[in-house]
């Protein structure tokens, strides 16, 4: 009538045991940003330009961890860049990725509002909400 609680379990072939050493958090933590991150404080810049067609468009990359492969870019409910610092009211309408890659991606922004061509923008995101975050996500489906 007694009862265990198992903490952890380590299986080995052959027939010598060797002692668990769980890995540090920091560690751990590294290895997890391979797969899926979600970005809720980033800063990036980046240069409007007219297009004829889309009208005002804002050019700006994302960094983001090292992930294993290309990963897929998805944004929250609300628009990650809704934030254009220095732009005064202006407000993002929709966001594109254009390229990624293992550590950052393309981004195009295009934009309600008017704005000279070749004005730089600041658009950063300080929010802990996870309704406006973008997730970067390598997983293995």
């Amino acid at each position: 009538d007694t009862q265990i609680d198992i903490e952890w379990v380590k299986l080995e072939l052959g027939s010598k045991a060797t002692q668990f050493v769980p890995r540090p958090y920091g560690e751990e933590l590294a290895l997890c940003k391979r797969y899926y991150e979600p970005l809720l404080h980033y800063k990036t810049f980046g240069v409007a330009i007219t297009d004829p067609t889309d009208g005002t468009i804002l050019s700006c990359s994302l960094e983001y961890s090292p992930k294993r492969i290309t990963p897929s870019i998805t944004f929250g409910a609300q628009d990650a860049f809704g934030i254009p610092v220095s732009s005064g009211a202006i407000a993002s309408k929709s966001i594109a990725v254009l390229e990624s890659n293992i550590d950052r991606a393309q981004l195009q922004v295009r934009l309600n509002g008017s704005t000279t061509p070749g004005q730089a923008f600041l658009l950063q995101r300080n929010d802990s909400s996870n309704d406006s975050s973008v997730y970067v996500d390598a997983e293995i489906y």
